[in-house]
């Protein structure tokens, strides 16, 4: 199916939610992450609870640079 949505024409400009049914968990790619990058693997706490809302509370400024850096629309 992923061919025939790269390379038949039909398919052309359309959108398709392509799944075999494997699914994703953040916990098995931190380490992939972290040798790609060649940054330390600080691994996956099982039972932790990260709040992203906490997490992001104070990086307003952070993403503001982005922002400008990056030319993108403030929102």
């Amino acid at each position: 199916q992923h061919i025939w949505a790269a390379v038949d024409p039909y398919a052309k400009n359309e959108a398709f939610n392509c799944s075999n049914g494997d699914f994703f968990r953040w916990k098995q790619l931190w380490k992939v992450l972290a040798e790609q990058f060649g940054i330390e693997e600080y691994g996956y706490e099982e039972g932790s609870s990260l709040k992203l809302v906490e997490l992001m509370k104070d990086k307003g400024p952070v993403w503001d640079e982005i922002v400008k850096e990056n030319q993108l629309e403030q929102t």
